[in-house]
């Protein structure tokens, strides 16, 4: 893999449309214009042309690209229609016709100054055009375009016109190949990154829900969020997760999703937001409190991608179910319009990362929902409640778990937006290379993984699982090698292995390393709680009390069990079923009253099975 290695990794590729191809002035006035408003990119598909481009420039081209039957008052700055001499709209221009890559798939490029002076560029569908001009110019409307005689004239217009330039339009936003090979990649927000073999073809997509959001530059990135995640692997597993997208095209491998799991306030969305980053702005979430029809199109814009979605629901409903098992299927629904033609389904390729309170199995069992047999390698739970701080391992000198997330978050709002983009150009650079030797290091990183689970042979359910888990290291260590994720090497893997530990008891049914310690404390102890059963015995304790089925431990005492940060481990005991929280919201405590004493105690209420139970084997 040493041919991978790039020290311009991350070199800006821009468009260079070349449309400096007039038609003839036919019947259409030449005329010259002041220099007009600086131009402002589309709202709704985005232009190559730089800003500030000369607008006598353009004025000249929309004239030169006049169709027969029309002309332009310069007086009036309005384009005429000479069969009615009515004035048609403002300054319109066919600039280009785009196919995709079948050959099919006609869409309209049109450039138009709207109410505010400011250039604008909308894609049309040919077929929209013919079905509906109506449609059509209340879309132009919408948009700012002055519109002043009929739909069916602008109609009539765009028909007759013939734009010199042809190009390419993507569906689907994702890897794509040119008809020549050339790989080239949409971002979600209509941006085409593409290597330097590409270059002088137009290119544009389907749609562009929102200008992309970039603050910081890779550098400020590497060093203000990627740093923070070392010492800390779920958060190295986090980034090299969001960085798996784009490499699924050439594995194809099915769609991944990771559940990061465990009581509020340990970190789970900061982990979101940290893996958010490498793409866009994500200081706000998109969550699970949405539509099915909203998720599937969230997903399909992914494509290729990172699909963040926080907080999965308490209580799911039969098509969350529905739609965990359909983005891991890498489908959507099809669906049929008004004249009941089918609209066949997109199919989609994604990573997906959610957040919850508990595994996502253990809702949808709660909730009666029965939950298949794919769910569990289509979304990866992992207990992140394991580590120190919740899914913090290493502070970098934070005072606490809560400081060191708001520091993750801050250094998010100012860098975000470039990791991301700069890996797939390198990953484009590197296509046929990639390519060849894919499928080779997600085998050697399935190996170690197991290896390093010490399974000798691996269960089918689980090797479906270690695969997702080895592409995202082969990805977080190619990130390392291209100089996105500023690294040593090894450093992805190493923490995949972690991560997949804990996976894997989780999945067993084991406890964390933490709460067997505490266990075992607990049961050597067990002497001294005062057994409530004993009849004659004094209540007076400084440890505790304990009954057939519960060891009621005092503060105090649980402090001395738990070690360092007594309040994680609580949270830790509770998740892994050994301790029962009282009544009282938001509190791991319990009330109870004991015989022979006045005052209710507030204790720990830990399950006496559950700690014989938790006497096992370590981990280690």
């Amino acid at each position: 893999m040493d041919d991978f290695h790039d020290d311009e990794a991350h070199h800006e590729n821009q468009d260079q449309d070349n449309d400096s191809h007039q038609k003839d002035p036919g019947q259409c006035s030449q005329v010259a214009f002041p220099a007009g408003p600086e131009h402002v990119p589309s709202n709704t598909f985005r232009m190559d042309e730089a800003p500030g481009a000369d607008a006598i420039d353009w004025h000249s081209k929309m004239i030169a690209d006049m169709p027969e039957g029309f002309g332009f008052n310069a007086a009036t700055d309005r384009i005429v229609d000479l069969e009615t001499g009515k004035s048609l709209c403002g300054p319109l221009r066919v600039a280009f016709r785009l196919c995709d890559i079948s050959g099919q798939n006609w869409h309209c490029g049109l450039e138009f100054i709207n109410h505010g002076g400011q250039r604008q560029e909308v894609i049309i569908d040919a077929g929209q055009i013919e079905k509906s001009m109506r449609e059509v110019a209340c879309l132009l409307a919408c948009l700012g375009f002055a519109l002043l005689g009929t739909a069916s004239s602008l109609g009539r217009f765009i028909r007759h016109a013939v734009p010199k330039i042809l190009g390419l339009i993507l569906l689907q936003p994702g890897h794509a190949r040119l008809p020549d090979g050339i790989p080239i990649y949409a971002t979600r927000h209509g941006e085409i990154l593409r290597t330097q073999g590409s270059h002088g073809l137009l290119i544009r997509t389907k749609e562009c829900k929102a200008l992309q959001s970039v603050a910081g530059t890779l550098q400020t990135w590497q060093i203000e969020v990627a740093s923070l995640a070392m010492g800390n692997p779920a958060l190295i597993l986090a980034l090299a997760t969001a960085l798996s997208g784009p490499l699924l095209a050439y594995t194809n491998a099915a769609s991944i999703g990771l559940n990061l799991y465990s009581l509020n306030s340990s970190g789970k969305s900061t982990a979101l937001k940290m893996m958010g980053s490498a793409y866009e702005d994500s200081s706000v979430l998109n969550n699970w409190r949405a539509t099915p029809t909203a998720v599937e199109l969230m997903a399909a814009e992914a494509n290729d991608g990172l699909l963040i979605l926080d907080e999965f629901p308490s209580e799911p409903e039969r098509w969350h179910v529905e739609t965990v098992m359909m983005i891991g299927n890498g489908t959507g629904k099809s669906r049929s319009n008004v004249t009941l033609a089918l609209n066949r389904a997109k199919r989609s390729r994604v990573v997906i990362a959610s957040t919850a309170e508990e595994s996502m199995r253990h809702y949808m069992t709660a909730a009666g929902l029965n939950p298949p047999d794919g769910l569990s390698v289509r979304m990866i739970d992992i207990p992140v409640r394991r580590w120190t701080h919740g899914v913090f391992e290493d502070l970098h000198g934070y005072s606490g778990g809560g400081s060191f997330s708001k520091a993750i978050c801050d250094a998010v709002a100012r860098n975000h937006g470039t990791a991301g983009p700069a890996f797939i150009r390198w990953i484009l650079k590197h296509d046929t290379e990639l390519r060849a030797e894919i499928g080779a290091l997600i085998a050697c990183a399935f190996d170690e993984i197991a290896q390093g689970l010490g399974l000798a042979v691996v269960p089918d359910d689980v090797g479906r699982v270690l695969t997702a888990f080895s592409l995202i290291s082969v990805a977080g260590e190619l990130a390392i090698r291209a100089g996105i994720l500023p690294w040593k090497a090894g450093t992805s893997r190493a923490a995949v292995v972690d991560v997949a530990k804990i996976w894997l008891a989780g999945r067993n049914g084991e406890v964390s390393q933490r709460c067997r310690r505490i266990a075992e404390g607990i049961h050597a102890k067990r002497d001294a709680f005062v057994d409530l059963a004993a009849p004659g015995t004094s209540a007076q304790t400084e440890t505790g009390w304990k009954t057939k089925d519960w060891f009621y431990v005092l503060p105090a005492a649980f402090d001395a069990f738990a070690g360092e940060h007594p309040q994680n481990a609580a949270r830790d005991l509770e998740g892994d079923g050994l301790l029962q929280r009282g009544t009282e919201a938001n509190c791991l405590l319990s009330r109870i009253s004991i015989p022979g004493l006045k005052e209710r105690k507030r204790v720990y209420s830990l399950k006496a099975s559950a700690i014989l139970a938790a006497l096992g084997p370590s981990e280690d």
